[in-house]
C-alpha cells in the first residue's frame, strides 16, 4: 500500500477532500439540530449536495486499494486478511464508537441525538461515522479479490444496487449497508484492476472531470427543487464520483507544505475523531451561555480539524498511541520486533 499511495498521490489528496465534506456534513447537521442554526435553502442544499458522493469516494478508495494490495490464492490467504481486516477497522470502530456513546450519554442533554444501548451501537445499528466501518469490513469479508479482467462482479453490484433502489431498505442494516455501497467499493476495484488510471492522467480527461463537477452541480441544484428519487441521487452520486476522480487522477503532483502533508497524514484521525472534539466544545460553549453562531463555527470547525491533527503530532513521539488508529500495523511491528529479539 505504502508503493501505490507514493506513486499515486491522487488518492490522498481526494481523501482530504472526502474527509473535511464529511466534517463540514457532520458539524453542521449538529449545529441545525442544536438550534443554533437555522434552517435554511444554502445550507440544505450543500448537506444534500455533498450526501450524494463524499462517502462513496471513500468506498471507492477503499476498493482501489483493496484490489490492488491484496492477493487471495488460497482459503488460507482469505483468512489472514479477514484477520488484518478485524485489527485495522474493528478495533478503531469498537474504540470510537464506544467513545461516542459515552460522550452522548454524559452530555445526554445537549447532544444531538440520544442513543440506544451499547450493544446496539456497536452491532446492529452503528452511529455516524462510525457506519462506514462497520460496513466496509464486511464488504472485505464478502467480496474477493478480482482475477480475471471481465464484468461480471461489476454487474452484480449494480443489480443489487438497483434492486435495492427498486425493492427499498431491508429490515436488517447490515444487509441494507452492503446492497447500498457495494456498488462503489467494486467500482473501485475495477479502477484498478482495468488500470484505469494510467489512461486517463491527461489535461483532456482532467477537463472532462471538471465540466463533469460543473454539470454535477448544476443537477444537485436542480434535484434540490425537484426530487429526482432515489434512482436520480445514485446516477447524481455516479456523475460526481467518476468527474472527482477523472480530475484528481490528472493534477500533476506538486510540492506539498508541512501542513498539508500533515493533513494528509491526519485524514484518518480527523474522520475518526471529528465529532469527539466537536461535540464537547459545542456542549462546553452552550453551557456558558455562549450561542453565537460565528463563534460556535470557528472553534468547532477548528477543533474538528486541527484537534486529530494534534494528536497525530503527539503521536509521532509517543508512538504506541498508533494502536488506536492503525491496530494491525502495530501489531506486526510489535511481532517483528519480538522475533528479532528471539533469534
Amino acid at each position: 500500500m505504502n508503493t501505490i499511495r507514493k506513486k499515486e498521490t491522487w488518492i490522498d489528496d481526494i481523501k482530504i477532500f472526502a474527509c473535511i465534506l464529511v466534517v463540514l456534513g457532520h458539524f453542521f447537521q449538529s449545529m441545525i439540530k442544536s438550534g443554533i442554526y437555522l434552517e435554511n435553502d444554502v445550507i440544505d442544499w450543500f448537506l444534500k449536495t455533498i450526501y450524494y458522493f463524499h462517502v462513496p469516494v471513500f468506498f471507492i478508495c477503499s476498493g482501489y486499494l483493496y484490489q490492488a494490495t491484496v492477493h487471495f490464492i488460497c482459503l488460507k490467504d482469505w483468512g489472514r486478511n479477514i484477520v488484518k481486516k478485524l485489527l485495522s477497522l474493528g478495533i478503531p470502530y469498537l474504540l470510537f464508537s464506544t467513545a461516542t456513546w459515552i460522550l452522548k450519554t454524559i452530555f445526554s442533554g445537549s447532544v444531538n441525538d440520544e442513543v440506544a444501548s451499547l450493544y446496539d451501537v456497536l452491532f446492529l445499528h452503528p452511529i455516524s461515522p462510525y457506519w462506514y466501518l462497520y460496513t466496509l469490513l464486511f464488504l472485505f469479508v464478502f467480496i474477493p479479490v478480482i482475477k480475471k479482467r471481465n464484468y461480471y462482479f461489476l454487474g452484480i453490484a449494480l443489480a443489487v444496487k438497483l434492486l435495492n433502489i427498486i425493492l427499498g431498505d431491508s429490515d436488517f442494516y447490515l444487509i441494507s449497508a452492503i446492497c447500498q455501497n457495494a456498488i462503489w467499493f467494486v467500482m473501485g476495484m475495477y479502477m484498478s484492476c482495468f488500470q484505469i488510471t494510467e489512461k486517463v492522467k491527461t489535461r483532456v480527461w482532467q477537463v472532462r472531470g471538471e465540466w463533469g463537477i460543473i454539470l454535477f452541480s448544476i443537477l444537485s441544484l436542480l434535484f434540490y427543487f425537484f426530487d429526482g428519487g432515489k434512482l436520480g441521487a445514485f446516477l447524481l452520486g455516479m456523475l460526481a464520483c467518476i468527474s472527482l476522480f477523472l480530475t484528481y487522477i490528472s493534477i500533476k503532483p506538486k510540492k506539498e507544505s508541512f501542513f498539508i502533508m500533515l493533513l494528509k497524514d491526519s485524514t484518518w484521525p480527523i474522520f475518526l475523531m471529528h465529532t469527539l472534539f466537536a461535540a464537547p466544545i459545542r456542549s462546553i460553549l452552550m453551557k456558558l451561555g455562549i450561542s453565537n453562531w460565528i463563534i460556535h463555527t470557528i472553534l468547532g470547525l477548528g477543533i474538528s480539524i486541527v484537534g486529530p491533527m494534534l494528536v497525530v503530532l503527539i503521536m509521532r513521539q509517543w508512538t504506541w498511541m498508533e494502536i488506536f488508529f492503525y491496530p494491525e500495523k502495530k501489531f506486526r511491528v510489535w511481532i517483528a520486533k519480538r522475533n528479532g529479539k528471539d533469534r
